[in-house]
């Protein structure tokens, strides 16, 4: 059977939730690195919750890394099947997103290493997403499974 090289790259793109996945489980693992550095480094992780002081453990912070990504991966996958251009668009937008939080961290706790720790986990969340997004939506390789048949190029797999 011969499948055109466009087909069997949507198929490949497809796979959207995989990559919110992979960035969920790398972005929890670089955040939990940042949350023992900066508790090792004496950061308080408190931080004011509406006039109220609320203690940062590693559960949330866990919870904070990977339940955004795959939310937002269940949520971009059927748009960005249907509209393959939105997958770079939501690349850029949780990349936007998660330095645009940077502000919000160091404004809501007064130690300055519990500020930055957070806003760099932010960002880390953030740029995990954007890379996931974007290397698989790179185009793919040659490969010598392609010909040129008829004017298209076409998988003779």
């Amino acid at each position: 059977m011969t499948t055109t090289i466009p087909e069997r790259e949507a198929t490949r793109r497809a796979a959207i939730w995989l990559g919110a996945l992979i960035a969920a489980g790398v972005a929890a693992a670089l955040n939990v690195a940042v949350y023992a550095l900066a508790t090792s480094a004496g950061a308080t992780m408190t931080v004011d919750m509406q006039g109220s002081p609320m203690t940062v453990t590693l559960g949330p912070v866990v919870g904070a890394s990977i339940i955004p990504l795959v939310a937002a991966g269940l949520v971009a996958w059927p748009l960005a099947r249907r509209w393959p251009m939105l997958r770079t668009w939501f690349a850029w937008a949780g990349l936007a997103f998660g330095v645009a939080t940077v502000p919000m961290s160091l404004i809501a706790t007064g130690d300055a290493v519990t500020g930055w720790s957070l806003a760099s986990m932010h960002v880390i969340a953030g740029a995990a997403w954007f890379a996931a997004l974007m290397i698989s939506a790179a185009e793919p390789k040659a490969t010598n499974d392609a010909r040129m048949v008829g004017g298209s190029i076409q998988d003779t797999r």
